[in-house]
């Protein structure tokens, strides 16, 4: 029961923080064509890319609202993803690692980016590109 109630309190989350359209500057689709919330790991990564993207244009732009936004709606991506991800990595201990290694690279970019530190804000972007990136190897030397 303890893990149902954590789903439905993490999808209700999910419901109130993108009820906006995840694109820098753009509003809100009507909600009758507003995409379903991401079932499958693929539309997982797909946020948390567009995401990534959102920092960078942000970044470039100097707008660190826009940099904070973006990657407070990547931190819920990820916490989300983990609470419902099933699977089982023989590398388990390096994975949490990296998972470790994202979430605070993600809070950090937030950090600076209410600091108005666009330098940090690059700074953690960069720690949090290593993360993927080594993350993505872990996943794929376990699918080979």
């Amino acid at each position: 029961m303890k893990e149902f109630t954590g789903k439905v309190c993490l999808l209700t989350l999910w419901g109130m923080l993108f009820p906006t359209s995840l694109a820098v500057g753009q509003d809100a689709p009507p909600p009758s064509v507003r995409q379903e919330k991401p079932k499958s790991e693929v539309e997982w990564m797909d946020v948390k890319l567009r995401s990534s993207q959102q920092i960078l244009e942000a970044l470039t732009q100097g707008d660190t609202d826009h940099v904070a936004t973006s990657a407070r709606r990547m931190l819920i991506i990820n916490l989300l993803e983990q609470r419902l991800r099933k699977d089982d990595f023989k590398h388990k201990s390096e994975y949490q690692g990296e998972l470790n290694r994202f979430e605070f690279a993600t809070k950090e970019i937030i950090r600076t980016a209410e600091a108005d530190d666009i330098d940090g804000c690059l700074a953690a972007y960069q720690m949090l590109c290593a993360s993927c990136v080594q993350c993505h190897k872990l996943i794929r030397d376990q699918a080979n």
